[in-house]
């Protein structure tokens, strides 16, 4: 089964601060009611977020099912 999802990224050498802070930020938008709700009339089951450490495993997951897939179908990107 596929799924998709949104995250937001930053440049690698964007300071660790101000990445805590965008994702303390984004946390704290996700979890209020009205977002949510408004999420969810759209068709999104939203998470609060999550920590970089589950951003990043959760994307070599991913990459470790699908990359195989990709090269396999000889697909190339533009």
């Amino acid at each position: 089964m596929a799924t998709s999802g949104y995250v937001v990224y930053a440049r690698a050498d964007t300071p660790p601060a101000a990445i805590a802070q965008w994702n303390q930020a984004l946390r704290k938008v996700l979890a209020l009611e009205e977002v949510r709700t408004k999420l969810l009339h759209a068709g999104y089951d939203t998470v609060p977020g999550s920590e970089l450490a589950q951003v990043v495993a959760a994307t070599e997951r991913a990459a470790a099912r699908w990359l195989p897939v990709i090269r396999k179908s000889g697909f190339k990107g533009d």
